[in-house]
């Protein structure tokens, strides 16, 4: 069997149910999250449309629709041509703006959970040896399945033409705030919420759901897309768990998809036009295990490398510092069968 135990910080977000006057039911709890999701966006679509509007007064794009005319498929072309040939450092500052999912998580669960940082994971003790085990960690698993890619043939990979110090500094840093920005919006303040409430396994796989559906109207999205990445939320959900602390799995997602964008040079859940250290292609009979135009989150090489992580994770023993024991009434709660 495999086990969720309690932690310091499940049991603190546990204790600010008492703060409530009226406890939530599920339903009402994710559509909540819901709305905290479109008001947490809307600073970034109106950052992103900053950026992108005044592209579409410039004097190529309304040359290309005024030729067009009356012809509404050709301006829709013209329209896709443009988003998909936006230069890299546009793409890098709308990442950027995914770093007010952090703000947005811990003000709600402050102001509206009375659930302070610490219970999204935000603990201060080991916070920077958690965030760089989780470097490694994340590092580790991209570079292994990109080599698995290489080894069936499935993708090659050269030393870029054109390198830009600036540019992959500037997409590292926006990648550390988007992936700690969507890790404290789904774990921090998802996951931790229905987990309050609800067993711990409940909650894992109600946010890695919805991480997976998150990323649905992404470019090239497939159904190993989504199992993958339903997988990668089991498996940073779990790890969050049993550190009790949500800086490793911030880290993780981050230099995830920094490397295999910015390093490595594949599309990252779709997104493309980066900045790269190498180029990567990849061979049309090869797209099962590389992923293809989606990036490695659609192949096969990254479900088997997600699925070892997952047992890993869940083989690991809570950290002896957020270990609580649980009740003998709560046991249950904890464990999933496995299968007997």
């Amino acid at each position: 069997m495999f086990k969720i135990n309690n932690t310091k910080m499940l049991s603190e977000a546990k204790e600010s149910l008492k703060n409530l006057s009226k406890p939530r039911i599920l339903p009402v709890e994710l559509l909540f999250f819901a709305l905290v999701f479109a008001v947490s966006s809307i600073p970034v679509t109106i950052l992103q449309s900053v950026f992108t509007i005044p592209l579409f007064f410039s004097a190529e794009f309304i040359e290309s629709v005024t030729s067009a005319a009356t012809d509404f498929n050709a301006i829709i072309e013209s329209t896709e041509n443009l988003m998909s040939n936006l230069p890299s450092w546009y793409t890098a500052l709308t990442i950027l703006t995914s770093g007010f999912y952090i703000i947005s998580a811990i003000f709600y669960c402050k102001h509206f959970e009375k659930r302070n940082a610490a219970t999204l994971g935000f603990r201060k003790k080991s916070a920077g040896y958690e965030y760089i085990s989780g470097l490694i960690i994340g590092l580790t698993m991209i570079s292994i399945t990109v080599l698995i890619g290489i080894l069936f043939n499935a993708v090659e990979i050269r030393l870029s033409d054109t390198i830009s110090p600036g540019l992959l500094l500037l997409f590292f840093i926006a990648f550390m705030l988007q992936g700690m920005g969507e890790e404290a919006l789904f774990r921090g303040y998802l996951m931790i919420t229905i987990a309050k409430r609800s067993s711990p396994w409940t909650a894992v796989i109600i946010n890695s759901l919805l991480f997976s559906l998150f990323h649905v109207m992404n470019p090239n999205f497939n159904i190993i897309a989504f199992v993958n990445i339903f997988l990668f939320g089991i498996f940073v959900s779990v790890y969050m768990l049993k550190r009790g602390s949500i800086w490793a799995v911030g880290a993780i997602h981050a230099i995830w998809n920094f490397a295999q964008g910015n390093i490595f040079g594949f599309n990252v859940s779709g997104i493309s036009n980066m900045s790269t250290l190498f180029e990567s292609s990849y061979s049309q009979s090869g797209q099962l295990i590389s992923g293809g135009s989606f990036g490695p989150e659609g192949g096969l090489a990254t479900t088997l490398i997600l699925t070892v992580f997952i047992l890993i994770a869940l083989l690991l023993p809570t950290k002896k510092s957020e270990a609580l024991i649980p009740s003998n009434a709560e046991m249950e709660e904890y464990i999933i069968p496995s299968g007997k």
